[in-house]
């Protein structure tokens, strides 16, 4: 079955009615003329070659654009899922960056025993004296610094660093001067602001400039491929930079309240600079490429780039090709050049603009060149037809306007999405109604102690319910009906217990351990932590079910656009039910493949 050729616009529609009408009353009057045989012959043989030969193109087409449907979503969740689930189901520090300042003899005492300890997690030096030694931290050259005075030991880190690194570090860093007998105190030199206690304010803008900067050219090149000219581009890329900064600011600066308004000029400046320079990137891969050039740009972008950019994960986590990724891609710069300004008071963040700089200079120069190259050899080049009809999925619009409009509207209902609704919700986590049983050796002793922490810490953090059945308690955190319940001491045992589990929700997991270790440590007891569900090693931080269903909706929803876009054909359910029949088990497959033995994360069957 041959594809229709794109839907015609209106005045095209008038156009080859017009044409046809023409084409016929020709057609009459030639009747009245005598002509031969023979030429009527051939006209009809070289006529019915012709339609043989668009009908073997619209048939080879139409495969293709159906093969897109199952192709195009294939590679862009493979790339992402493998990227993801390959670095991040279960990092695990290596040569993290520890400086150790001190006498010369202690010095050296310490850094042989961290060595010993963990040495490939920790790659320790020593400096000369403890100035030295914050400022390296402060400016993100060692990961913490280790300052000791006689037996006592401070341990330096910094949280704008990243919560994930610091709490890394501490965990190494920390058992192993406590077993050399030190006594040891610990210090932020760089805490987080209290509009933003994650540090996910960073990590979210980085995430919405690098959208903005590539979706554009997701579609450009078959939606308005007149505006790739040179001349017409770099402007319209300058303004779109522009206006994404100005929304990406408005959002998380007036209306979130997670930039202060002091650093409205950098956050502006970077959020330009970002935008505009994965522009011109992305515009030399689409010279090249053409329209698939986005999934080139997704792979550096984001398959390569959110593992580099130190702010999901350590890049000292990471497998050590990053660390060369961290210094030369885009996504990196920017999150690293964000997290000098709102964390670090601007400090380091000229090398990263000095980054995205050039990348805007070289993508300008290789797309002049290219440009160049192609014109001299051919200088008439056929004009880049519109072969997606129209983003709305009707009849495409008599109005360029209408097209350009629909062109913007896509990228940037992601980027303010992305911020809005993800920042917005996970910017700033606290506690709600969290779940919590409370176990006493009574109802009414349990009461009484909810009454208590109600009192300090407020009425809206915790759901607490009294019981006095431990068992039943335990059942319902395995059960996931309650987050965790807190056990208060009794005669038999004088400590605080904590039932969790840390399978069922991470993050909660580690809210409630914060919090009941700060309850039991006010009453001079220890908190006996009984984690019903640990979580294991391949996957440390309880990702993986996360990237494993973000990978299935992804496929599910691509389907459908690359469907809609590439084979207007596959539009109606007819056809789009059996294709989505035999695509889902397909990626179902794919994703499983992908997490259980390609890159370990999963155990078991992938049914």
């Amino acid at each position: 079955m041959a594809t229709p050729p794109p839907p015609l616009t209106r005045r095209e529609a008038r156009e080859h009615d017009s044409h046809d009408t023409r084409h016929d009353h020709d057609y009459d009057d030639s009747q009245d003329h005598d002509q031969a045989p023979q030429s009527t012959n051939e006209q009809h043989t070289t006529d019915a070659d012709a339609e043989a030969a668009a009908a073997k193109r619209a048939k080879a087409e139409l495969i293709g654009r159906t093969a897109a449907i199952f192709i195009m979503p294939l590679i862009m969740v493979g790339m992402m899922i493998t990227g993801y689930l390959g670095t991040m189901h279960s990092p695990s520090a290596n040569d993290m960056p520890v400086v150790v300042a001190g006498s010369d003899s202690k010095a050296a005492d310490i850094k042989f025993a961290l060595d010993g300890a963990e040495p490939d997690a920790l790659d320790v030096d020593t400096v000369e004296d403890a100035h030295t030694a914050r400022e390296m931290v402060y400016d993100r050259e060692a990961s913490a610094a280790v300052v000791i005075e006689g037996d006592k030991a401070t341990l330096y880190t910094a949280g704008g660093a990243g919560v994930q690194q610091q709490t890394t570090v501490t965990g190494l860093v920390m058992p192993a001067l406590q077993e050399e007998g030190l006594d040891v105190a610990t210090e932020d030199i760089a805490s987080l602001p209290d509009n933003d206690p994650s540090g996910l304010g960073a990590m979210f803008l980085m995430t919405a400039i690098v959208m903005a900067g590539y979706l554009p050219f997701s579609v450009l090149r078959s939606n308005s491929p007149e505006l790739l000219k040179f001349k017409r581009i770099v402007p319209i890329l300058g303004a779109w930079a522009a206006v994404i900064a100005g929304l990406v600011w408005t959002v998380v600066c007036p209306i979130l309240d997670i930039v202060d308004a002091k650093d409205t000029v950098p956050v502006l400046g970077i959020a330009w600079l970002g935008v505009f320079a994965i522009s011109c990137m992305q515009l030399f891969i689409t010279r090249i490429v053409g329209a698939l050039g986005v999934i080139v740009g997704i792979f550096f972008l984001m398959v390569l780039g959110m593992p580099s950019s130190n702010l999901s994960y350590p890049v000292y986590t990471m497998p050590a090709f990053y660390r060369f990724t961290h210094e030369i891609l885009p996504m990196p710069a920017i999150g690293e050049a964000l997290r000098s300004v709102l964390y670090f008071d601007g400090a380091g963040v000229t090398e990263h603009l000095l980054v995205l700089a050039i990348g805007a200079v070289v993508g300008l120069l290789l797309t002049k060149a290219y440009d160049f190259i192609s014109h001299r050899r051919n200088p008439d080049p056929k004009p880049l037809d519109v072969n997606i009809p129209s983003l709305h999925g009707g009849r495409r619009p008599d109005s360029k306007v209408w097209r350009y409009i629909s062109l913007i509207v896509f990228p940037l209902a992601m980027v303010t999405m992305m911020l809005t609704f993800m920042l917005g919700a996970m910017g700033s986590p606290t506690p709600k109604d969290m779940p919590v049983t409370v176990v006493g050796s009574s109802t009414e002793q349990a009461k009484d102690t909810i009454a208590d922490l109600e009192k300090s810490m407020g009425k809206n953090m915790f759901d607490f319910t009294a019981t006095s059945d431990k068992e039943e308690a335990r059942a319902q955190v395995e059960d996931r009906d309650e987050v965790a319940a807190l056990v208060l001491p009794t005669q038999k045992n004088a400590e605080f217990g904590l039932i969790a589990n840390e399978a069922g929700n991470n993050s909660a997991y580690q809210v409630v351990n914060r919090i009941f270790d700060q309850v039991a440590s006010a009453q001079d007891m220890e908190l006996d932590v009984d984690n019903v569900a640990p979580l294991p090693d391949r996957d440390k931080n309880g990702v993986v079910v996360m990237y494993i269903a973000m990978g299935w909706i992804l496929a599910g929803f691509m389907v459908v656009i690359v469907g809609a876009n590439a084979n207007p054909w596959s539009r109606p359910l007819k056809r789009m039910i059996p294709l989505t029949a035999v695509y889902a088990p397909f990626m179902s497959l794919v994703v499983a493949l992908i997490a259980g033995p390609i890159t370990g994360a999963v155990d078991g069957h992938f049914a």
